[in-house]
């Protein structure tokens, strides 16, 4: 249950050099047996982003799940690339505001 989460990392994997203990990171618990209403997770480093130092624990933790969402949709789907032009049109909620400072 939940997916979204920030935190610092206590521990990694051998061979992890994306993140290290003490990092503040935020992202996205795998869906399945595991989720993020807890107070420590285990997640590959895949699923996780540094934390911008203007946002709070709370803010990162409802940031994840729109970002990827709009990265999927501009990047992934529509293969917008740097040079393009784009029209957010409705840019509310989290999808819309992630997406919409996207394209810059």
């Amino acid at each position: 249950m939940g997916s979204d989460f920030a935190g610092t990392v206590t521990a990694t994997g051998s061979g992890v050099t994306a993140v290290q203990p003490g990092d503040q990171v935020y992202g996205i618990a795998p869906l399945g047996p595991s989720g993020a209403f807890a107070q420590a997770v285990i997640v590959p480093s895949s699923h996780l982003a540094l934390m911008p130092a203007a946002l709070s624990f709370e803010q990162d933790a409802a940031v994840a799940t729109p970002a990827v969402m709009a990265q999927a949709g501009l990047i992934d789907r529509a293969r917008l690339r740097a040079g393009q032009r784009v029209f957010v049109d409705g840019a509310t909620g989290g999808v819309g505001e992630a997406g919409a400072p996207a394209p810059k």
